[in-house]
């Protein structure tokens, strides 16, 4: 997103800040972003540094792809959330120094890539439309008309992902005013600070390091938060209620409870029970499966909502099935055992709704007996042993696409 900060005298740190797609919550696992809040908590837990804030300005955006009278609201949803973020996590930083607005579309940030990228598909026309004065939806409308197509995709692939979701907040401090009247301003390219600058309370030098400006700091990063949701995180998770969608689809019925225990494990119980028996159709799908999964969620978990990221676990269980079509069926028991890895993300705003992608590795054993079923003269049917035997397995045992909704309540 290419955000450009409204400059004012002696202002000091600007951050951007990117969300996920159609979100409005911060999720510090996301690319740099744990990096860019350690980098904020550092600043904003620093009282010396407090006392000369001035003013805390947040701005949101959308990427122009979607509509606009949605993306203007996400825009002013995103700014807002990262102003009750501050407020709630830095409650000594007053409230009143904290304003929030949107700048919705991004259109302008747009039009920059597009200048700069010359191969897009029919870059002058789309140029001339972005000029034009016609609405957001309009020039919707017209891009995706270009080039049969092409230049919308292009845009699609290449532009709207860096353009997809952001805020910027912008941190001004209060100038000393006899530097001021002698010094020139600073902000300018030419400046270029890093963090470390800010950890030890030191102020910045400019590049050639002739300069040092006591009350004004000049910091600028791109970075890209999404999925953080202050309703949702002042809420306790209880347990997750799970549904894996792929048994669904085969009519195999099932249920997950999951638990969190503190911020990196979680404990899982998963129950498949189909019981599908026709008797004049001479079919049977009939499985009875339990298993535990015991997880670790890895990575940065301070701000992040529980059983949210990348996941690794152990599983164990077991169970019994009849399979029967036609004149042949197989009955028998089987445990398995392995390792599991996958990723589980928010799709609702307050967080309470999931999806979850996992696959497992490891390994199957089962005792079978094979048989026919027989129709007998007590008008009753009967199962026919043929034989028995033994099957193991290692290799892909689980494949996971989950649907998950949380049960809270408040802290």
């Amino acid at each position: 997103m290419l955000l450009m900060p409204v400059v004012f005298p002696c202002f000091s740190q600007t951050s951007f800040i990117r969300f996920r797609n159609v979100s409005a919550v911060i999720d510090p696992d996301y690319m740099d972003n744990a990096r860019v809040l350690a980098d904020l908590n550092r600043l904003l837990s620093d009282y010396s540094i407090i006392d000369q804030i001035e003013n805390i300005t947040i701005t949101g955006s959308a990427s122009p792809d979607g509509y606009t009278a949605r993306n203007q609201l996400l825009a002013e949803e995103r700014a807002q959330a990262i102003k009750r973020f501050i407020i709630r996590n830095y409650p000594h930083v007053n409230e009143r120094l904290i304003t929030s607005h949107s700048t919705g579309e991004d259109w302008e940030g747009l039009r920059q890539m597009i200048e700069a990228d010359r191969t897009t598909p029919d870059r002058t026309e789309a140029l001339r439309i972005l000029d034009s004065a016609l609405t957001g939806d309009e020039k919707r409308k017209l891009l995706r008309q270009l080039a049969s197509g092409r230049t919308y995709k292009y845009l699609s692939d290449n532009m709207f992902p860096s353009l997809r979701g952001g805020a910027a907040f912008m941190i001004f401090f209060k100038k000393d005013e006899t530097r001021y009247n002698t010094v020139p301003y600073p902000f300018d390219e030419a400046f270029n600070y890093d963090v470390s600058d800010l950890v030890d309370n030191s102020f910045p030098v400019d590049k050639s390091g002739s300069e040092r400006y006591d009350q004004t700091l000049y910091y600028r990063r791109q970075s890209r938060t999404t999925f953080f949701d202050d309703e949702a995180y002042q809420e306790k998770i209880l347990f997750a209620v799970k549904t894996n969608l792929l048994f669904d689809l085969a009519t195999a019925l099932n249920v997950e409870l999951e638990a969190p225990m503190g911020e990196k494990w979680s404990l899982a119980g998963e129950y498949v029970f189909p019981w599908w028996l026709s008797e004049s159709r001479q079919y049977a799908f009939q499985v009875i499966w339990g298993n535990l999964e015991l997880r670790r969620w890895l990575g940065y978990r301070e701000h992040r909502s529980k059983m949210t990221g990348w996941f690794g676990g152990l599983f164990f269980g077991g169970g019994y099935f009849d399979f029967q079509r036609g004149n042949t069926g197989y009955q028998g028991e089987f445990v398995v055992a392995g390792l599991s890895g996958g990723f589980a993300r928010e799709i609702t705003r307050d967080g309470k709704w999931r999806m979850e992608y996992a696959l497992g590795l490891g390994y199957l054993s089962t005792n079978y007996r094979e048989y026919i079923p027989r129709f007998g003269y007590d008008d009753r049917w009967h199962l026919i042993r043929q034989k028995t035997g033994k099957h193991a397995y290692m290799g892909p045992v689980k494949a996971k696409i989950t649907l998950v909704r949380t049960l809270n309540r408040k802290k």
